[in-house]
C-alpha cells in the first residue's frame, strides 16, 4: 500500500483504466487493477492519462481552478475559549476566513486542560500566505486571535501548520460546462468512478462526500457481483452534475 506518495500517470486503452504510475521521493511503481476510484482533483485526472485525452478536453481541465488553504492549530493554555463549532471572520483587515475549536466537538480533541483554535487562510499556492514560514503564520494567527478579542497573546503555547492544495473547487462562470465536457469523456471508461469533492469538482460538505464515497463503493460492488451491470459505474459523475 503506497500512501504519501503521487500519481504522476494513469495507462489506459481507451475504454478501461489498466495502470497507474505513482512516485514517492525519487522511487517509482506501476500498479495495475481491475478498478480504479479517483478522488485526484479533476484536472490532475485528466492530465496524468496516458494516452492524452481530447485536445478539447485538455483545454476544459486547464481552465479549472482550485482555492487552496493553510490550515493554522494553534495550541492555547485554557480548556475552552469559545460555545461555537465555527466563526466566520468577513472582514478584510483579517487575512483568515474562518477559526474553529475542535475540542467543542470532543474534549479529547486537545491535552487535558488545554483547547485548540484553528484558523484558515484561503489562499492560492505561491501567494504571500502560501510561501509564509510556519513561524511567521503561527504569529499571525496568534495576532489575529487576539484582535478577536478570543486570547491573550500570553495564552498561545505552540503551533502547527498544514497546507492543503486543492481544498475548494473555484466556480468561476462557465465552469459547469467545462466539467459537461470532462465527465462525457470519463464516462468511456467502463472501470473508473470519480468521488469526493477534488475528484468530481463540487463543493461537497463533509456527508455528501461521504455518500460520493459510498456511492463509489457501491459502484465496485455491483459491477463485482455482476460485470455486465455497467449503469452504476456513472453514479458518481450524475451526482457531481447534479449536486
Amino acid at each position: 500500500m503506497w500512501t504519501d506518495s503521487t500519481v504522476v500517470r494513469l495507462d489506459h486503452d481507451g475504454t478501461r483504466m489498466h495502470s497507474a504510475t505513482v512516485r514517492r521521493n525519487r522511487h517509482s511503481e506501476v500498479i495495475t487493477a481491475d478498478r480504479f476510484i479517483s478522488t485526484l482533483p479533476l484536472q490532475a485526472l485528466v492530465t496524468a492519462l496516458q494516452p492524452r485525452p481530447p485536445a478539447a478536453v485538455l483545454a476544459a481541465a486547464s481552465r479549472l481552478r482550485s482555492r487552496d488553504l493553510v490550515v493554522v492549530a494553534v495550541l492555547i493554555d485554557r480548556p475552552r475559549v469559545t460555545g461555537h463549532t465555527w466563526i466566520y471572520v468577513p472582514e478584510r483587515a483579517f487575512p483568515f476566513g474562518r477559526v474553529h475549536e475542535p475540542t467543542n466537538w470532543s474534549p479529547h480533541m486537545a491535552p487535558a486542560g488545554k483547547t485548540l483554535l484553528v484558523v484558515e487562510y484561503f489562499c492560492f499556492r505561491g501567494d504571500q500566505l502560501w510561501s509564509e514560514t510556519d513561524a511567521g503564520l503561527t504569529a499571525l494567527s496568534i495576532y489575529g486571535l487576539s484582535r478577536l478579542g478570543l486570547i491573550e497573546p500570553r495564552d498561545a503555547i505552540g503551533g502547527a501548520v498544514q497546507r492543503v492544495p486543492n481544498a475548494y473547487p473555484l466556480f468561476a462562470v462557465g465552469y459547469q460546462s467545462l466539467c459537461e465536457t470532462i465527465y462525457q469523456y470519463l464516462d468511456r471508461f467502463d472501470n473508473l468512478t470519480i468521488a469526493g469533492r477534488g475528484g468530481t469538482f463540487r463543493y461537497y460538505n463533509m456527508d455528501a462526500a461521504i455518500e460520493s464515497g459510498l456511492n463509489a463503493a457501491e459502484t465496485c460492488l455491483a459491477e463485482s457481483a455482476d460485470p455486465t451491470r455497467l449503469w452504476p459505474r456513472t453514479r458518481a459523475v450524475r451526482l457531481a452534475q447534479l449536486g
